[in-house]
């Protein structure tokens, strides 16, 4: 695991949650981290933090996320709170935070995506949204999360592709047949019907 890498992501997400005016807590925070590492494995077939990401209870969970945050204090401000279900922790950032420097921009950009889309959801619908991430779904609890189960299959790839064919296929035809309709084509048509006879 990319610790210091992990440890400022954490940071910037809270910053970010914090300026949009979202829940902080630490399930927002481990699922915010979960779904960056999958997008990233969908576009480089790796993690971005390097997380041994475990299915633990219900979902995606790391063992270090207690010591990273405890790292963190010292930019971080957590305060525990009563919630509907108990004690839980919210999060404040001291300072601005940044990742520019660590991350390339096309990677920033998709955290921050990630970040902007569940900001201000419910915790529930970013639960149920990580539950049936393929991982998830079809990994098994108590075990390490398999990331490649995110991957489409090969044949699946095809019938994108295929389907993808037909409707340029169906969409160009309209078009070329504008093109085609005219006194030059039907003349040229006309022309070589007679030298192929």
């Amino acid at each position: 695991m990319k610790r210091d890498l992990v440890r400022k992501l954490l940071l910037y997400i809270v910053d970010q949650l914090q300026d949009m005016e979202g829940q902080i807590s630490t399930i927002r925070l481990v699922k915010l981290l979960y779904l960056i590492d999958l997008e990233n494995y969908k576009r480089h077939k790796e993690t971005l933090t390097g997380i041994d990401w475990f299915f633990y209870s219900f979902g995606p969970y790391f063992f270090a996320l207690d010591d990273i945050l405890r790292s963190a204090s010292i930019d971080l401000d957590a305060r525990e709170v009563l919630t509907s279900t108990g004690k839980g922790v919210t999060f404040r950032s001291f300072e601005e935070q940044s990742i520019s420097k660590l991350v390339d921009y096309a990677t920033e950009q998709q955290i921050n995506r990630i970040i902007k889309k569940w900001a201000l959801e419910d915790t529930k619908e970013i639960l149920d949204f990580v539950y049936n991430t393929p991982p998830i779904k079809l990994g098994k609890r108590g075990t390490h999360l398999d990331f490649s189960l995110a991957m489409p299959k090969k044949e699946e790839i095809n019938k994108e592709v295929a389907s993808m064919a037909y409707r340029l296929m169906v969409a160009s035809e309209s078009i070329l047949a504008k093109e085609w309709d005219t006194p030059e084509e039907d003349e040229a048509w006309a022309y070589l019907s007679k030298k192929a006879k």
